[in-house]
């Protein structure tokens, strides 16, 4: 199949964005139009796998025998993958044609939608094939109550091998179409509202059917001649969130990126593919171009925050494979590098642009020759007071002597200080010194502590103390409470 370089649009290549770089900020609900959308990341992986072929091929050395021979297996098998998968059905006739037209060691991996499964057949020979399955998307508890990221090895049991026998494809192929277009009620987790059990339609389905009914099946199936086959088992760590605010349905993560991704890196770790042609280097690749179509299609579509994310992701993952970066020797992994120096540049700019667009710029205009001449004449028609003022401020400096006099200017201080209330007076105070307030708070408290258990147990108190008394408090509390109100130590005991 040949797959058409059409641009992905907007929604769709955000769709990508979100399930291969997992960003900081998801949607909340489950994708519209997700077959559509997956379609096209498979077109993206499709044609991204062409042009990592062809650049290892422009470098020096050419990519190894393994290499070549491994991705051409993954470039048979993704027109097949494409074919299977444009919508959550499929023919029993199409996926028995897939799997009868397989040559020696191709790959063929199935999403079985509706039972949350991924199956991988694999032709061994040419009378044997493989089968493998697998869970997709993980529950929801396991999820949620996980922190960081899920490890998990795949697949799930052991290769079974299976006789490429006409009879068995067909039932094989029956079987399959039906398990992905139908959903089985048993295989749903339940919850409780309201005394009633209800099916939990946003949590994902058990693959049990798949990954053991079907698989039991299979194993007896398996020829009793002693041939045995190995699973070269992989460990991946799944990042995943379970998001809704609105939606019927969470957000999840795409399960058929998933299967993608499982059967790329079985297979090219089955061919024994190195690091720098593989699929680490192949992963790394393709995120480089999603991030130059990103930068392309411009701020509006893909924020350039969310740029940012995706290149330091991308940058993280070029230092997991540092030393392959380090040696320069392969002609992807440059192309990844200068992505990264291209987008950093890019980001600069958006950057300078958004602070050219705020700085408050002034626009000077030049003045004609009438109105620099009129402004060589100044007038002042309001300065008359203050110059008159001015005069006599200085004859006043004039008249003072041009020596200290101590004395005066004690006398001068001690005028313009308030009067401090006497703290051994065993009169009442009647009122506080309001132009010193602090002063006079601190000495109406001096008072108190002084005077006020004396003044209180003397014998010439009556009830006519008690307005005064009552009179000062509530003048202290007055102006104290505003006073002490931003000073906590103030009004500790």
């Amino acid at each position: 199949m040949d797959f058409n370089h059409k641009a992905p649009t907007a929604s769709e290549l955000r769709y990508c964005v979100e399930n291969v770089f997992l960003p900081p900020k998801l949607p909340q609900r489950e994708d519209e139009d997700e077959y559509q959308k997956d379609a096209v990341l498979i077109k993206l992986v499709s044609q991204s796998i062409e042009k990592f072929l062809d650049t290892l091929k422009q470098g020096d050395p050419p990519p190894s025998h393994k290499a070549t021979s491994a991705w051409a297996v993954i470039g048979r098998m993704l027109p097949k993958f494409y074919a299977l998968h444009t919508s959550d059905k499929v023919s029993a006739s199409s996926l028995e044609g897939a799997l009868r037209n397989m040559e020696l060691h191709d790959v063929l991996p199935l999403q079985v939608n509706h039972q949350n499964a991924g199956v991988i057949f694999r032709k061994l020979s040419p009378e044997f094939f493989t089968f493998e399955s697998f869970e997709l998307s993980l529950p929801n508890e396991t999820v949620v109550s996980t922190s960081g990221k899920v490890v998990v090895e795949y697949p799930a049991n052991p290769r079974l091998l299976l006789e490429h026998k006409d009879e068995l494809l067909s039932t094989v192929s029956h079987a399959l179409a039906f398990f992905k277009s139908t959903y089985i009620a048993e295989t749903l987790p339940v919850l409780v509202k309201a005394g009633k059990t209800h099916e939990n339609v946003r949590d994902v389905a058990s693959p049990r059917y798949i990954t053991e009914a079907l698989a039991g099946y299979f194993r007896a199936l398996e020829p009793g001649n002693g041939t045995k086959v190995d699973t070269p088992f992989i460990t991946k760590r799944i990042g995943d969130h379970v998001l809704w605010n609105s939606g019927e349905t969470p957000w999840r993560r795409s399960p058929l990126w998933l299967l993608l991704r499982v059967t790329l890196q079985s297979t090219l770790l089955e061919c024994k593919v190195s690091t720098a042609e593989g699929y680490k280097a192949f992963q790394a690749f393709f995120m480089a171009r999603l991030i130059d179509m990103a930068a392309d299609v411009g701020p509006d579509v893909i924020e350039t925050d969310l740029l940012n994310t995706m290149t330091q992701k991308l940058a993280r993952r070029m230092w997991k494979i540092r030393d392959v970066v380090d040696n320069n020797i392969n002609a992807p992994l440059a192309q990844v590098v200068n992505t990264i120096s291209r987008t950093a540049e890019i980001m600069q700019g958006r950057w300078k642009e958004t602070m050219n667009a705020c700085i408050n710029r002034i626009h000077w205009t030049t003045p004609s020759p009438e109105q620099i001449k009129e402004s060589m004449h100044f007038t002042f028609p309001n300065s008359q007071t203050y110059l008159v003022e001015l005069v006599g401020r200085t004859a006043a400096l004039k008249k003072t002597s041009p020596t200290f006099d101590v004395e005066a200017t004690n006398r001068q201080l001690i005028s313009s200080c308030s009067v401090r209330l006497d703290p051994i007076s065993t009169t009442l105070p009647e009122n506080i010194n309001r132009l010193e307030l602090e002063i006079g708070l601190y000495d109406l408290e001096c008072w108190v502590k002084a005077q006020l258990p004396s003044w209180v147990g003397s014998s010439a108190r009556s009830s006519a103390d008690c307005a005064p008394l009552a009179s000062i408090l509530h003048l202290y509390m007055e102006h104290a409470t505003n006073a002490y109100r931003n000073a906590p130590e103030r009004t500790s005991v």
